[in-house]
């Protein structure tokens, strides 16, 4: 059924099993921001993608280095960091480290399930870091933070414009701009 449903809906809605109970099962039907939009608001997405990546790289770099531990190690020592940069409020958050700061309110969740690579995409944590950055806005679109910045994101890998990688950690796959 979801399969059909996919076909016959236009190409701006998101048809998924969210899960089922003992004795239902569900399908969701959510509308996404469509393509025309996305196309509009790429070169927004990509100035935003290449500011998360400078700055959750810088904070990551900062981190390893107030606690004296490889860059490549930093998933392996989460749980032993406890110095953090001046102004952020900082702590081990799953594949990431949640990090606040302080006077601005700007949150970066930085990735660290992936090497050396601290750009990698969450279409709600980047959605979070646009909506917390003052030198960024939210683009005309993005109502729904998760689905929305999802299909951006598979939208903008299909234009060649991100791309997928495979992290370190657990074969986890991510999406990073090129």
């Amino acid at each position: 059924m979801i399969v059909r449903l996919r076909r016959e809906l236009p190409e701006n809605y998101s048809v998924f099993d969210p899960g089922s109970r003992k004795y239902w099962s569900y399908v969701t039907i959510k509308q996404v921001i469509s393509k025309p939009e996305i196309y509009r608001i790429i070169p927004e997405i990509k100035h935003a993608a290449s500011e998360f990546r400078k700055q959750s790289e810088w904070l990551a770099r900062t981190i390893t280095e107030l606690n004296d531990i490889p860059l490549t190690e930093l998933w392996d020592k989460s749980d032993e960091i406890e110095i953090f940069p001046d102004g952020w409020r900082c702590y081990h958050h799953g594949a990431h480290f949640f990090c606040e700061n302080i006077d601005s309110g700007q949150v970066i969740e930085v990735p660290i399930w992936y090497g050396e690579e601290f750009g990698v995409l969450d279409p709600y944590f980047f959605a979070e870091f646009i909506d917390t950055t003052q030198s960024l806005s939210m683009p005309v679109g993005i109502i729904d933070w998760y689905y929305d910045m999802s299909r951006v994101m598979d939208v903008m890998v299909e234009m060649g414009l991100f791309k997928k990688i495979t992290g370190t950690k657990f074969g986890i796959i991510g999406i990073v701009i090129t």
